[in-house]
């Protein structure tokens, strides 16, 4: 499969950061303590259907292996 026939949610499982308010397609960060109030926890989110239909694409595997690839070069960069 080329990457001109990746579907554009390839990938991007993950939000970008694990830091504040980010969305990935399937997992997600949400903050849970209001505005104003220090540190802003998160929790994360799963969205299930989203699960179930990444799980039935058949780049499944080599989709989720980028977007854990993605999560550590990103996790990395704001370890620096």
């Amino acid at each position: 499969m080329t990457a001109l026939n990746h579907q554009p949610c390839y990938g991007r499982l993950f939000p970008e950061s694990l830091r504040g308010n980010a969305k990935g397609k399937v997992f997600s960060l949400q903050y849970v303590t209001p505005a104003g109030m220090i540190p802003r926890r998160t929790q994360p989110v799963l969205d299930m259907n989203a699960w179930d239909e990444c799980t039935k694409c058949p780049a499944f595997e080599n989709c989720y292996k980028l977007s854990m690839a993605g999560l550590a070069i990103g996790q990395a960069r704001g370890a620096l």
